[in-house]
């Protein structure tokens, strides 16, 4: 209960206060590093350190006109905040990451109790959250660890602060000045060490943890993007000009099918320059639109139909289920999975997402869904985008797709069976593949195949020449192209053998980080695949491009950080180990085979095992420093008498007389101390009044106390005066 009420004090230490300060400009600076809004920060920082002046030096009672003034204030950034997500009023960039800093930048005029600067510590470690969700690289590793040193740092002063209020601290001896910075700087490196120790294991913990399928929490939207009325289901792509269509362009950050039109004489290099970033808890393709009409040159979208999606009373968009006119929704078999994406450069009104979405967190008041479930704005998307989408993976199997039979619905067989005049030997290279396969399943798996080992995957492909078709020059001329001719040829052979198919482009899954959690796509990752329709599954992907993963849609990965890790099973690290024992190693062997298959086997107990050791080891630590630093002094000069005593005893010690150890009791030094007899008598009455208080328990009164005092005055007073022997305890 007296903790609780010394809490509520006004609070007069400075340095705490500057610590305090630190931790929100630390927190600032960590948010500006990755949303770059360094504008706001520089400002806000400024006036956050007013703020704290201004509470320093107005510790008197609470101003109501001033909290009144501060109250007003607040509503005021709760209103800019709504103008932000809604109009981008301030750039629309992280609004509610601003409303925060808003808010601790007006609060911090009304910090006065120590509680006041515990709330306000904890509320940059709120700011830190939004920095952690934009945050692509391990950089805010080192952020988030300054940080917590800060608070660190504030926990113990406020410890040693109050532990000396009440006198009764063992962490400082109040000896000397030098002995007590000695203490601390000892208790701090402990401390310290601890820290950097859980932090070890920690990370050792997480580098063998695989990275398995699950459902993460959503992230907040970020940006507002007005809806544009006159929206009628174009796709506008700032990227990428469709300017020259049978030329080669390298270096684009664009892609150009993304577009109502995908030209197959077009020669593209992409850039690798990062587009956006995705936080997912599956692998995925992100799939933007498809293309259902091939002329022999290039893929087009026939209907350009959209319906605007509904808004929930939650505030999102929900995908209904019969949304699509030729979409089947998966069944209860798919794996929910939230996707974040976080755009860095401009791109088309394509809004991209693992196949099949079904809530959208989007920042807008409007979006649009295609005849295939593909996602759209109603203008470009900004760098800076971000949006949440709910997906509803396939989880299927071969079993499931070669029992899906042939029963097609007449509205997909008039669409996505349709082809120009093929020549003859494509028509019969698509028999001769298919010739021996019983479900529909196995021809497009043969037709994967085929694509795989006859064909090469290459940039370089010379020009496509005129008059030519595309399918039968990459089938049998060049024999080598990239991902459009991949796709093409396998939607071509699927068409020619019966299966509905369609062209499909987006973005390949990216470069995954395990630290991060984060999948990098750049520029280089556009691609294209085939979608392939089963009768009560839905449009199921295949890819036959080199390197992309076979039979995608069956594919559920478990990612580690360390990926060689998973190829080491137990039974090879043990083979490995036998290989190496000879005599009297055979033991160890055993001994380390057995611990490394406990590591593989059971990692996660494993790994709370290690933790709570290193957090017992870590506290062991601290205690026992505390304890080689005990003495049997007790108190702390928070008592009258110990400090006079105190500043007697220092004082002479700097005068160069004996320097009192911090195992002395006050008589262990009075014995030992050579003062001369013109100051013996006032230190040995200081001694028993100090041994008095200290020892015997007794409150001291008053008069002793101004006694203890004028006695240490009359000390220093003679130490300056006279210089001692120079003689100290060893």
């Amino acid at each position: 209960m007296r903790r609780r009420k010394r809490s509520a004090q006004v609070e007069q230490s400075r340095r705490l206060r500057w610590l305090v300060l630190c931790a929100t400009w630390w927190a600032m600076l960590t948010l500006a590093s990755v949303s770059g809004i360094w504008p706001t920060v520089f400002v806000m920082g400024i006036v956050v350190a007013l703020g704290h002046w201004y509470s320093a030096r107005h510790t008197g009672a609470p101003d109501t006109r001033l909290r009144l003034l501060l109250c007003v204030c607040l509503l005021v950034a709760l209103g800019a905040m709504y103008a932000d997500i809604t109009v981008g009023a301030f750039g629309g960039a992280v609004p509610q990451a601003k409303f925060g800093i808003w808010a601790q930048v007006i609060t911090s005029f009304e910090l006065r109790t120590r509680r006041n600067l515990y709330s306000t510590t904890l509320h940059s470690f709120v700011i830190m959250y939004p920095a952690a969700l934009l945050s692509f690289d391990v950089t805010y590793g080192l952020f988030l660890l300054v940080f917590l040193l800060i608070c660190a740092a504030i926990l113990m002063y406020t410890y040693v602060v109050d532990e000396r209020a009440s006198g009764t601290s063992v962490l400082v001896v109040p000896t000397s000045e030098p002995f007590r910075t000695r203490e601390g700087a000892a208790l701090a490196a402990g401390a310290l060490a601890w820290l950097v120790g859980l932090a070890a294991v920690a990370g050792c913990f997480f580098l063998v943890q695989p990275r398995f399928p699950g459902r993460q929490l959503f992230s907040p939207v970020s940006i507002s993007i007005p809806v544009d009325g006159g929206y009628h289901g174009q796709i506008l792509s700032p990227a990428f000009q469709m300017a020259q269509l049978t030329g080669r362009s390298t270096g684009n950050t664009g892609y150009f099918g993304f577009n109502s039109n995908l030209d197959l004489r077009y020669r593209q290099r992409p850039s690798t320059d990062v587009v956006m970033y995705v936080r997912s808890p599956v692998w995925s393709y992100w799939r933007g639109i498809t293309f259902d009409h091939y002329t022999g040159t290039d893929w087009q979208i026939t209907d350009l139909w959209t319906q605007r999606l509904p808004v929930t009373r939650g505030g999102f968009f929900r995908v209904p289920p019969d949304a699509g006119s030729e979409t089947e929704v998966v069944g209860a078999g798919g794996r929910e999975a939230v996707q974040t994406f976080y755009y860095v450069r401009d791109m088309p009104n394509i809004v991209y997402a693992a196949y099949w979405p079904y809530d959208v967190y989007f920042p807008s008041d409007g979006l649009f869904i295609d005849h295939s479930a593909g996602l759209r704005a109603s203008r470009e998307l900004k760098a800076g985008t971000t949006y949440s989408i709910l997906s509803r993976v396939p989880a299927l199997d071969a079993a499931t797709l070669r029992s899906a039979g042939d029963a097609y619905p007449s509205q997909i067989l008039s669409v996505y069976l349709q082809l120009p005049a093929m020549t003859p030997r494509v028509l019969q290279l698509a028999k001769d593949i298919t010739a021996h396969e019983l479900t529909n399943y196995d021809r497009m798996l043969a037709i994967d195949r085929m694509l795989r080992t006859a064909c090469v995957y290459d940039l370089s492909i010379p020009v496509l020449p005129p008059g030519k078709d595309a399918t039968d020059q990459f089938l049998f001329v060049d024999k080598r192209g990239y991902c459009e001719q991949f796709a093409t040829a396998e939607v071509v052979l699927a068409r020619l053998v019966g299966i509905p198919a369609r062209l499909a482009v987006g973005y390949a899954a990216g470069e995954f980080n395990a630290v991060t959690g984060l999948y990098t796509v750049r520029a280089s990752d556009a691609h294209g695949w085939a979608e392939a329709y089963f009768p009560g599954v839905g449009w199921v992907l295949f890819d036959a491009s080199a390197g992309a993963p076979a039979n995608p849609s069956t594919r559920v990965p478990a990612r580690w950080l360390l990926p060689h890790m998973r190829m080491m099973s137990p039974s090879s690290v043990h083979l490995g180990i036998t290989r190496l024992a000879h005599g009297g190693i055979v033991l160890l062997q055993s001994v380390i085979g057995a611990s490394l298959s406990i590591l593989f086997e059971h990692p996660v107990m494993v790994g709370v095992l290690l933790v709570a050791l290193a957090l017992l080891g870590g506290i062991s630590g601290v205690y026992r420093l505390v304890q080689k630093r005990r003495v049997r002094w007790r108190a702390q000069p928070a008592s009258s008498v110990a400090h006079a005593y105190d500043k007697g005893v220092t004082a002479l010690g700097k005068a160069g007389f004996p320097v009192k150890l911090g195992s002395q009791t006050p008589l262990e030094y009075l014995d030992a101390a050579a003062v001369p007899d013109q100051v013996s008598e006032d230190l040995q009455e200081l001694t028993a009044l100090a041994n008095r208080v200290l020892y015997d328990q007794q409150s001291e009164t008053p008069e002793e106390a101004r006694r203890a005092e004028t006695l240490a005055k009359s000390l220093g007073r003679y130490a300056r005066r006279v210089p001692g022997p120079g003689t100290a305890l060893r």
